[in-house]
């Protein structure tokens, strides 16, 4: 019976991390895709790094969640795994807490590409809520 659980525990964990590597791989790409991109916003300073332009904190953001996408789907260690998803979840959730403190409305989690889907900023930024929740609540549990 003890054996039944871990297996179940072990499937769920698979599931969990595979997803967040997909999760990753996608917000990565349309990070990637914006940078390419030529709208005045990616030649502005974040409002958090100033001493970034957007494009370049898209880029830099981009290249770590792909780097962990990749750890996720290609790496051996689950607690290593669980703990990155639980960092990259972290330091998101401490920008949008700075974004937050300085009354600054909206984020560029997905780079210029949110302008492109048929639904408000509004909306894509709760989406966007809902995932980090996703990869914060999920990584805890796995490291549990």
């Amino acid at each position: 019976m003890r054996w039944e659980k871990e297996k179940i525990k072990l499937r769920w964990l698979q599931m969990f991390q595979g997803s967040a590597a997909v999760v990753l791989g996608l917000t990565a790409v349309c990070k990637l895709v914006s940078v390419g991109g030529e709208a005045r916003i990616l030649g502005v300073a974040d409002p958090i790094f100033y001493f970034l332009t957007t494009r370049q904190l898209l880029l830099i953001t981009a290249t770590i969640e792909m780097i962990v996408a990749l750890y996720l789907l290609k790496g051996a260690h689950s607690i290593t795994k669980s703990s990155l998803i639980l960092w990259l979840a972290t330091a998101f959730i401490a920008y949008r807490v700075g974004l937050w403190l300085m009354h600054y409305k909206g984020c560029a989690c997905l780079g210029t590409v949110s302008q492109w889907l048929p639904v408000s900023p509004a909306t894509v930024d709760l989406l966007m809520k809902v995932v980090l929740a996703y990869l914060t609540l999920g990584s805890a549990i796995c490291l549990a």
